[in-house]
């Protein structure tokens, strides 16, 4: 599942559909279609019903709609739509016609009327918080949440987010009662940050909402509505639902919006929102959320913020390698620190700048935990120093290279279980044998030696170790 849309599709029909009375959700999964398939749904937006005078689209129609002699194209984009419930077929006068999701055609065709509803309301004369403010908080937040999975035990997360993280896989719970990184944690920490936020999304929408009975409805509407805010601009609180609420505090924690404190948070500990507190009267976006408009442009004429900027919000380049295998890290994130100490072994630390050496050990001790010599290099090429980045390639070819040898020492050997059989009788014998573990689809491997017939050797899997012994016991014996 690589998007929450991938996730609508799953729903059961009676929710999907209910969604579609949401113009957030309309407008989101409108733009989340393909080019044809929007072609398809601009079509017969305003076509009417099959029963009405003129009215309707023949499936035949339909066909024709599509590029010749590219059918693959057609059926992926009717597929899609047939998925996510926007179309359907109806019998009428002996025609099979095609028709929109009335729920869906009626707030799109609301929504191409008047292009005012494009727009989420902001508060008038709302609090003004500086963008720098919002960066900051987005930032603490994701750093604070990524060094508790990497064992940092100064880093503090709500309650919520560990049972989020648990839900991930990417730690586990040890005998004593301490939560520990898994194999997942360790290629989680070295993706980019927009994979590692769509990955814990997905598992929130995915595990936490029925643990903690949300409402699914109303947080993916929210969810989608929030992807047409305006960055630095103020929205109401007031109006939204339970699971609405407890979503914003989710996601404040996790640094994707901010919750201003409220004056008794303020007393205790400033910008913190947990458990049922009450909520302030407005909220905002970070850049840490995708697709998020510019400030101060209306949302229907703003581009999303550029990539670059989203993962510059995070991280930005400060990684230069060496041929010698040296790396210098201009940085004093203690989360970059701890990123680079999985596969690096540093050697000394200043101020403004970390020194550390790419070795075999530090390389094969990542491998152990999971982490993959592709990883490495894409996290290595991704946080280069703007310096290093005027060279090609950017990171030593002789350093990738070696790190890709190191990984392929443990690759060398294949493990695997099954049964070895052994002792037979005469080569024709062993070639029954043979040919039904291979007939079985269980057969591993087998080594033949002609000379003496019983030191020949057939390996079979697990599954096969059963029917090949009574195979033996039927036909040989």
């Amino acid at each position: 599942m690589n998007s929450v849309f991938d996730l609508l599709v799953t729903l059961p029909n009676a929710v999907l559909t209910d969604i579609y009375d949401d113009p957030w959700t309309c407008q989101a999964i409108f733009r989340s279609l393909s080019p044809l398939a929007k072609q398809y749904v601009l079509r017969l937006l305003f076509v009417s019903p099959p029963h009405s005078q003129g009215g309707g689209v023949t499936t035949q129609t339909l066909s024709g709609w599509g590029k010749p002699g590219d059918n693959a194209q057609h059926t992926a984009a009717v597929r899609r739509l047939k998925q996510l419930l926007l179309i359907s077929w109806r019998q009428q006068g002996g025609q099979t016609y095609v028709c929109l999701a009335p729920k869906f055609q009626h707030r799109l065709q609301a929504l191409l009327r008047d292009d005012s509803q494009q727009d989420e309301a902001a508060v008038d004369g709302g609090q003004q918080v500086p963008l720098q403010q919002l960066d900051q908080h987005a930032r603490r937040s994701w750093h604070a949440l990524l060094l508790f999975i990497l064992g940092n035990p100064e880093a503090d997360i709500s309650e919520p987010m560990l049972e989020l993280i648990l839900s991930a896989q990417l730690m586990s719970v040890e005998e004593d009662g301490s939560a520990r990184i898994t194999n997942q944690g360790f290629q989680f920490a070295l993706r980019d940050t927009p994979s590692q936020l769509w990955t814990l999304l997905l598992c929130y929408l995915n595990s936490s909402l029925d643990a903690r009975q949300m409402n699914k409805r109303e947080v993916l509407s929210l969810l989608f509505r929030l992807s047409f805010m305006r960055l630095g601009a103020a929205y109401p609180t007031s109006g939204l639902s339970a699971s609405q609420r407890l979503l914003l505090r989710d996601l404040h924690a996790l640094g994707v919006v901010y919750l201003p404190p409220t004056e008794e948070q303020q007393q205790h500990r400033a910008g913190t929102v947990r458990g049922e507190a009450e909520l302030p009267g407005q909220f905002y976006v970070t850049r840490l959320l995708p697709a998020t408009p510019q400030p101060a442009q209306p949302a229907a004429a703003a581009a999303s913020l550029p990539q670059q900027q989203h993962e510059q919000l995070l991280q930005q380049g400060f990684i230069i390698v060496e041929s010698s295998y040296r790396l210098y890290a201009y940085t004093s994130s203690e989360l970059h620190i701890a990123l680079l100490g999985l596969f690096v072994r540093l050697t000394y630390r200043l101020p403004n700048v970390v020194v550390g050496v790419i070795t075999r050990d530090s390389i094969r001790a990542a491998i152990k935990t999971g982490i993959s010599a592709d990883q490495i290099i894409e996290f290595l090429n991704h946080n280069t120093h703007p310096h290093a980045n005027r060279r090609f390639p950017r990171v030593p070819e002789t350093v990738t290279d070696q790190i890709r040898l190191w990984e392929a020492e443990r690759n060398r050997v294949a493990y695997q279980t099954g049964t070895l059989f052994d002792s037979f009788s005469s080569i024709e014998a062993f070639n029954t044998v043979e040919r039904y573990a291979r007939d079985c689809g269980t057969y591993l491997w087998s080594k033949v030696d002609t000379a003496q017939p019983s030191k020949s050797m057939l390996f079979v899997s697990p599954a096969g170790h059963e029917p090949v012994r009574q195979f033996i016991k039927k036909n040989l014996s």
